[in-house]
């Protein structure tokens, strides 16, 4: 389902507030829109029904006046007129075969609306029969048709809206809600004959039949006819009168006919009795309270009934009450000869007293000596008591719901003789056979009174009743031909009566009006008003239906698979795939990790075989005294430095007994190895005497330049060791020691030969430099052991003979245990 942004409306705004619809018409809530539903459809043309074609009109006052026009043929006619009246002729002669609109307002029972004919005996008439009959007579050739609609609201004044349509096989007629129809279309006379009919006992009106074919003709009747000109040929018909009230809208085909305007031109013996447009008093609705209007045509006004209302006055609108406090009873006497026949009685109260008790608002009672009564009570429970004992069967009704709610409530009864209606808050309630109350004779009732508001009797058949504490108003009671206002007479609202009427406590009679509205059940809607009104549908749309699935193909319920459990098996099997992809990635992930590490062991094992040769293969050098550092914790981790420091201490090349670097070449071998390299190389300087005698030339020159430069490196050898001193963090110490601060054995056994010792043990400044670019010498900022044995190893391999590789290895294997033990 689509949603458009055009169709939301911000806020609730309803399209029928206020209600754009005109005469009368219900306005449709679509939100967003409405839609006019047109009080009547016939009538009422337009998008808000604001076209009223009932407006063209006529009023007939009176049965001696109608609308009538006589249309010759063309050469009978004036040549002035000519033009003008054969166009109204012949819009007014398609009422025989085209469609009719009309509506009525009338109390008639027996009058003509309306009768066309031409001078081929083609006709139709319209009339009102038995007063709640509508019927339509007309031709279909030689036959009559006769479409007869029965609405009992015919006679009541209100609108009668009549569509008349002609098919070509059928014919209906529309009164109202009610309709019929016919298996006739239209099918005219194009003969004269003198007996046209087949069955001429349909026939109610008939014009004059000549032996001989008249002249051509047409003649058109509303609200009446002329007897010279009309004949009631059938006795057995309904006389029909002239025509009385309103006959408005009538349109022929799609002609709107303007009768105000033709009737300028009646041609009737009386019309003072037509008068232009609708005019009814009562359409102003004069009455008030439900009362009923009651047009006078005649007289041209209107009057009220408001009989069913429980008010008086003109229009329904007078209230003369009392309140009555519970402790005071109005007496009215009256006369009385013979039996009780005729009753009328009305009155209309209201009161909120809650105490639990029978207590009686109007009781009429005869002489001592007749057992007759009326009473109204509230029962204990707040419940409507109606009693009549008509000296012999008695009867009443009991209502059982609450009348002591502060609201309105009317009671109206009449009997003719045994004929009774007993109506309670305008509604008629049926009146049942109910037990008499036992008669005991007493002194004291010896008159024909009314009790009103309270009782004051020894009557012991009223005994468990008590005074009525409330409002009463209205009150009117005609006992066969004696009428009473016990209330008006007593507050002097008359001039008559007063003398009959006796109060017990007066000032507890007070004037007063009671409650106007009714007990109605319905409540104030919150929402805003539409309206409904006028109809009884809700306007809201009703929901689509729901339509049950028919499935075209229909499956064994025992082969279907159950739908949660092949679920619950899909999502399982996803999630141990899931499970065993992982599994397999780690495993992999680990063989990759294995492989990296075998690499790079067998990387470390070549280059330290590559490093070793280096370090034989180069000549021995003599070389400076070296500086060593104390690695930081990273650096001294096992696997950093671990087989140098091993090659220079012991010639193993595991640390603590546990890792060894260069587990392929022993580094317990090199001490033999060195002795076979110096061998050769001492073979090789027998051979090359003369290199030999140069490179000490080199050395010497080297020495003396050290010698020169010793004082200088005493000098920052000290501030080195000063500096070294301040350090607490055995991580971060550096140890410096040259070779002139440790003892060697060749010095103490050979002091004479010192200068040649020297030149031995001293290393030539260009190793010194070669030393300290390989990171021997290095600062605190030297990354890794390996590199420093690297550098060592270069440097090592500088040295020209075994013997100065022998005076320095107490220097290296010093420096190495600083490092492994820190």
């Amino acid at each position: 389902m689509s949603v458009h942004l055009s169709e939301i409306i911000k806020d609730c705004k309803p399209s029928c507030v206020p209600n754009p619809c005109k005469n009368g018409a219900e306005c449709k809530e679509l939100w967003s829109t409405f839609k006019c539903v047109c009080n009547n459809s016939w009538a009422h043309i337009g998008e808000f029904c604001e076209t009223n074609i009932n407006e063209k009109a006529l009023t007939f006052i009176n049965r001696e006046s109608f609308l009538m026009r006589n249309y010759l043929s063309a050469t009978a006619q004036p040549t002035a007129l000519m033009g003008f009246v054969e166009d109204e002729r012949e819009m007014l002669k398609g009422i025989l075969h085209y469609d009719i609109l009309i509506n009525l307002r009338t109390y008639d029972t027996n009058s003509l609306v309306l009768y066309a004919n031409d001078h081929y005996n083609n006709f139709v008439h319209l009339y009102i029969n038995d007063g709640r009959e509508i019927v339509f007579l007309y031709n279909y050739g030689d036959e009559i048709v006769n479409l007869t609609v029965v609405d009992d609201s015919v006679s009541t004044l209100k609108s009668i809206q009549i569509a008349i349509i002609r098919e070509e096989q059928q014919t209906r007629m529309h009164v109202n809600e009610q309709s019929v129809s016919v298996e006739r279309g239209t099918l005219l006379l194009d003969e004269y004959a003198n007996k046209p009919w087949t069955n001429p006992e349909k026939e109610v009106l008939s014009p004059h039949r000549p032996p001989a074919p008249p002249t051509e003709y047409f003649q058109f009747n509303i609200g009446g006819y002329d007897p010279a000109n009309l004949l009631r040929t059938n006795p057995d018909a309904p006389a029909l009168e002239g025509y009385i009230g309103c006959v408005r809208g009538l349109k022929i085909g799609s002609n709107l006919i303007d009768l105000a305007e033709i009737n300028e031109r009646n041609i009737a013996p009386n019309i003072d009795g037509v008068l232009p447009n609708c005019q009814i008093k009562c359409d102003a609705e004069p009455c008030k309270n439900g009362g009923i209007c009651r047009e006078n045509f005649a007289k041209q006004e209107s009057t009220c009934d408001c009989e069913h209302t429980s008010f008086l006055g003109e229009f329904c609108m007078e209230e003369k009450g009392a309140d009555f406090s519970g402790e005071s009873t109005l007496q009215r006497k009256f006369e009385l000869a013979g039996k009780v026949d005729y009753v009328r009685l009305q009155l209309a109260f209201s009161s909120l007293d809650l105490r639990r008790a029978n207590r009686v608002m109007l009781l009429l009672q005869t002489a001592a000596d007749r057992s007759y009564y009326l009473m109204i009570a509230i029962t204990a429970d707040g419940y409507l008591l109606f009693e009549e004992d008509r000296e012999g069967p008695a009867v009443g009704a009991r209502i059982d719901r609450n009348f002591i709610n502060n609201a309105r409530h009317s009671i109206y009864y009449q009997r003719n003789f045994t004929e009774a209606t007993l109506y309670i808050d305008r509604e008629q309630v049926p009146l049942a056979a109910i037990s008499a109350r036992a008669l005991t004779p007493s002194a004291e009732m010896s008159a024909n009174r009314v009790q009103i508001g309270g009782i004051n009797t020894t009557d012991s058949r009223f005994a468990v009743f008590k005074s009525y504490s409330g409002c009463l108003s209205n009150i009117y009671i005609q006992v066969n031909h004696y009428i009473m206002k016990p209330l008006e007479e007593y507050m002097f609202f008359t001039k008559s009566g007063a003398d009959n009427i006796t109060v017990i406590n007066p000032q507890g009679v007070r004037s007063a009006q009671c409650v106007a509205k009714f007990d109605i059940t319905e409540q104030p809607s919150q929402e805003p008003m539409v309206n409904v009104s006028l109809s009884a549908e809700n306007w809201v749309e009703e929901p689509p239906q729901r339509i049950p699935y028919a499935a075209k193909y229909v499956y064994d319920e025992s082969t279907k698979e159950d739908s949660t459990q092949v679920v619950f098996i899909t999502l399982t099997s996803l999630f141990v795939i899931i499970v065993i992809c992982c599994l397999l990635e780690v495993y992999r992930s680990h063989l990759a990790y294995k492989r990296r590490i075998e690499r790079e062991t067998d990387e470390d094992i070549i280059w330290s075989k590559e490093q070793a040769t280096k370090m034989h293969e180069s000549p021995g050098v003599a070389g400076q005294p070296y500086v060593y550092k104390a690695l930081p914790v990273d650096e001294k981790k096992p696997g950093n430095g671990a087989p140098l420091v091993g090659i220079l201490k012991n010639g193993n090349s595991a640390s603590n007994g546990s890792i060894k670097r260069n587990g392929e070449v022993p580094v317990g071998q090199i001490d033999t190895r060195i002795e076979e390299e110096d061998e050769e190389e001492q073979e090789n300087d027998e051979v090359k005497p003369q290199e030999t005698t140069e490179t000490k030339d080199v050395q010497t020159k080297n020495n003396l330049e050290t010698t020169k430069l010793e004082p200088t490196k005493a000098k920052d050898e000290e501030e080195t060791n000063k500096n070294s001193n301040k350090y607490t963090d055995p991580d971060k110490i550096v140890n410096t020691t040259t070779v002139e601060d440790l003892p060697t054995k060749e010095s103490a056994d050979n002091t004479d030969s010192h200068t040649n010792k020297s030149q031995d043990v001293n290393p030539s400044p260009s190793t010194l430099n070669d030393i300290k670019e390989n990171g021997l010498n290095t600062s605190v900022s030297s990354t890794t052991l390996d590199q420093s044995t690297v550098s060592i190893t270069t440097s090592l391999s500088s040295f020209d003979d075994i013997a100065s590789l022998n005076k320095l290895a107490p220097i290296c294997t010093m420096s190495a245990e600083m490092l492994y033990f820190d």
